[in-house]
């Protein structure tokens, strides 16, 4: 769940910022870039927080900046570019964290003589889970019935099938 969750913000975000915003796809990027480097960067700090206070605080972590994050996506969807590069940071941070915590708590299920085939196949369960919530977030795009606003605090309307799908 989690991989796919995270396959919704470089898929989904930009599309938003294309269709929505009216941006280029180069634009686009460049609101992401600051977002992402941001959350490298403290990939680094997740690691030693997991290894110091224990993976759940890590995971905890990452749970609530996933939330953060999809909440105010879906709350600003249509608003200003810059809006979202702040919000980015929540959502990516997540992203980034979670991805660490699963590959820890993946790394000490099994003997270390068998941690290739334990790695390889978490990996390739990321790439089914990232195939697939691709596909549903597609497909949920194509929705253009405006009868279902599941955050009724939305502020701009052009953005409903983004925020729906954020809360989602």
């Amino acid at each position: 769940m989690s991989s796919g969750i995270s396959f919704g913000i470089p898929y989904l975000t930009p599309l938003l910022l294309q269709n929505v915003n009216g941006l280029s796809t180069i634009i686009s990027g460049f609101i992401m870039f600051p977002s992402a480097l941001l959350a490298a960067a403290l990939g680094m700090k997740a690691g030693r927080l997991a290894s110091r206070k224990g993976n759940n605080v890590l995971t905890y972590t990452a749970l609530s900046s996933f939330l953060i994050g999809y909440t105010l996506l879906s709350l600003m969807a249509g608003l200003t570019p810059f809006v979202i590069i702040i919000v980015l940071v929540f959502a990516c941070t997540g992203q980034t964290f979670i991805q660490i915590s699963l590959a820890y708590t993946v790394s000490r299920t099994l003997p270390k003589d068998q941690s290739g085939v334990e790695i390889g196949v978490f990996m390739m369960t990321n790439f089914i889970a990232g195939a697939a919530a691709t596909t549903f977030i597609s497909k949920a795009l194509e929705i253009k019935d405006s009868s279902l606003h599941l955050n009724p605090f939305l502020q701009n309307q052009e953005g409903l099938n983004f925020s729906n799908i954020y809360d989602v």
